[in-house]
């Protein structure tokens, strides 16, 4: 797997959440059943790369006539169709997610247009998948993938229910074990929503982020750390967010994993700008 792809994957998780004065609301955040959630993920970065180390160690990377990569700059939209079914009486409900457009890495789309996974949700975990139609992914991959996001979303809660006046906060924890093939990478984010004003059925929030990351290969191991902040505006008839955009540094740093002497290390600073937007209807 190229660098490159290993990155795009990492912003893909990263990627893969008005009439009249009110005092407070309830926050609330979780897919709601016979709903069609129709979701535009607009996607911006930056990537900068140098080496760190010893005087001997760069020294030697001059004399060998070894550069850094270069930087990565690019822009990507992905388009997905989230559908529920009717609550079950184990109050879960049928969900399938379908990609409509996906970004390219290396010239082939990572996620074939038209692939549809399928799954359910409940109450407190909002998406567990079970399989994946689609025409033109590799056996192996459709597998990985599979387990990626069925592993990764399992781990994730929603906010508990809260009822917040203006200038209340509620903070979501996510710690993630991320299963990319060839990599072991424990996350763990934290996001805080602050509420700064309802407009009717519209509540607008601040949004601040951190987050840590350790990861390592058979040859490598990369530490990641980074902040962000931006705004969402929640629907609360809906229990759902309609828009949300965020403004991300993530710093990260690879070197050789076990390799004693060998000081080297190759630095990665991303800028990360994203905006999700949801149009919701009924089924």
């Amino acid at each position: 797997m190229t660098l490159r792809t290993t990155l795009t994957r990492f912003l893909l998780l990263l990627a893969f959440a008005s009439a009249y004065p009110q005092e407070s609301i309830n926050f609330s955040l979780r897919y709601r059943p016979e709903k069609q959630y129709t979701q535009t993920i607009s996607q911006s970065y930056k990537v900068h790369f140098t080496y760190d180390g010893s005087t001997e160690s760069l020294k030697q990377l001059k004399e060998q006539g070894t550069e850094a990569p270069k930087g990565m700059e690019g822009s990507n939209v992905t388009s997905v169709i989230i559908k529920t079914g009717k609550l079950k009486a184990d109050r879960s409900f049928p969900v399938t997610v379908a990609y409509e457009n996906v970004p390219m890495v290396e010239g082939r789309k990572i996620i074939p247009a038209g692939t549809v996974i399928h799954g359910h949700a409940t109450e407190r975990k909002p998406l567990v998948f079970d399989s994946i139609t689609t025409v033109g992914m590799d056996k192996k991959f459709k597998e990985n993938m599979l387990d990626i996001m069925s592993t990764t979303l399992n781990q994730i809660t929603y906010p508990d229910d809260k009822t917040l006046k203006v200038g209340e906060s509620v903070t979501q924890e996510i710690p993630l074990n991320l299963p990319i093939p060839g990599i072991s990478a424990a996350m763990n984010f934290r996001i805080v929503y602050t509420l700064t004003r309802i407009d009717g059925h519209l509540a607008y929030f601040d949004i601040t982020q951190t987050y840590e990351m350790e990861s390592a290969t058979l040859q490598n191991e990369m530490r990641a750390s980074g902040s962000g902040s931006g705004k969402m505006v929640c629907d609360t008839r809906q229990g759902f967010f309609h828009l949300m955009e965020t403004q991300s540094s993530l710093q990260l740093d690879l070197g050789k994993s076990g390799g004693a002497g060998d000081d080297l290390r190759l630095n990665c600073i991303m800028e990360i700008g994203q905006k999700y937007e949801v149009v919701i209807s009924d089924l």
